[in-house]
């Protein structure tokens, strides 16, 4: 099922109608109760919760990490919902957010990532389903309620360009 459905999620951007597909979303969960699964599982999009408490939490865990000394910044999907719909996208499901390191190589990227994630462990900022060996460039920050939070690396590498 989920394969259809981002089947039918390319098919509506290729047509230039990703709007479509949020509507589609909508009308099956909403009017006809059913529950679509996602990337993530059986969970609830965007289109089905309180966006607004969702951004409030969001804007603490990032006054929290920024607090920590750490340049955070929406990616993704997320970052793609709020540019071009001013909310979150209606058929996504979680948050992804970048944090910009220090690191100016690869392999100190690797490291400082290792290290961060060490930090946010300490000050129990990760998600119990962060797992560093099935996914070591994605760090999972503890949910915002029952929406995973999904953290990248990004760096400006030697050649001034940005990495993530």
């Amino acid at each position: 099922t989920h394969d259809k459905l981002g089947r039918l999620f390319r098919l509506r951007q290729r047509d230039g109608n990703p709007a479509a597909f949020d509507a589609f979303v909508t009308e099956m969960t909403t009017v006809h109760g059913l529950r679509l699964p996602t990337f993530h599982g059986y969970v609830r999009p965007f289109s089905q919760r309180d966006q607004a408490e969702i951004l409030a939490q969001l804007g603490s865990l990032m006054d929290r990490l920024k607090a920590l000394g750490l340049v955070v910044f929406a990616n993704s999907g997320t970052l793609l919902g709020l540019v071009r719909e001013g909310a979150l996208l209606g058929h996504d499901d979680d948050v992804d957010l970048a944090v910009m390191l220090r690191a100016r190589t690869p392999k100190q990227a690797a490291a400082e990532w290792q290290a961060l994630r060490t930090r946010l462990a300490g000050l129990n900022l990760l998600s119990p389903a962060d797992n560093a060996t099935t996914l070591p460039a994605i760090i999972k920050l503890a949910r915002l309620n029952d929406v995973e939070v999904d953290l990248f690396p990004s760096w400006v590498d030697a050649r001034d360009r940005v990495q993530v």
